[in-house]
């Protein structure tokens, strides 16, 4: 049961890498960077990471970051956050995505999504509800019984 569990696990991580979709890369600061490709995430993970090696600023905000900064791009803790090849449904989901973490390493919000699509999917936050009211009926009259 474990052994096949564990497997799954495997699977899962491994074809979410060899998939397109959109990924993020975070940071020892705890920021994280929101990126898409139509090609393999770990192809493009790659890529990011030989940006920061080779220092190319202005290629990679993940390499503008780690030498303004110091900080270590945690790359082994990259998540895919969707797999898809369509290109709508991934630069939306990037974009969303970009618009939740307000505190992100993107140098752009990516593709510009409706705004009834990031007010109806903001952060979380919830709007106060409006007071209930209640009905409190007339008191009875003993004169009308």
């Amino acid at each position: 049961m474990l052994f096949g569990t564990l497997c799954e696990i495997l699977i899962s991580t491994v074809s979410s890498l060899i998939s397109a979709g959109v990924y993020e890369i975070p940071c020892s600061c705890g920021k994280v960077y929101i990126g898409e490709t139509v090609r393999m995430v770990n192809t493009r993970m790659k890529e990011h990471q030989r940006d920061v090696r080779l220092k190319h600023i202005t290629q990679s905000a993940l390499a503008e970051h780690n030498i303004e900064t110091g900080h270590r791009i945690l790359f082994d803790k990259m998540a895919t956050i969707a797999t898809t090849t369509s290109y709508f449904p991934r630069k939306h989901r990037e974009a969303l995505k970009i618009q939740k973490h307000s505190d992100n390493l993107n140098r752009d919000s990516g593709y510009n999504v409706s705004r009834i699509w990031k007010t109806a999917l903001s952060t979380g936050q919830r709007s106060t509800p409006s007071p209930t009211l209640q009905y409190t009926p007339p008191p009875l009259s003993t004169a009308s019984i």
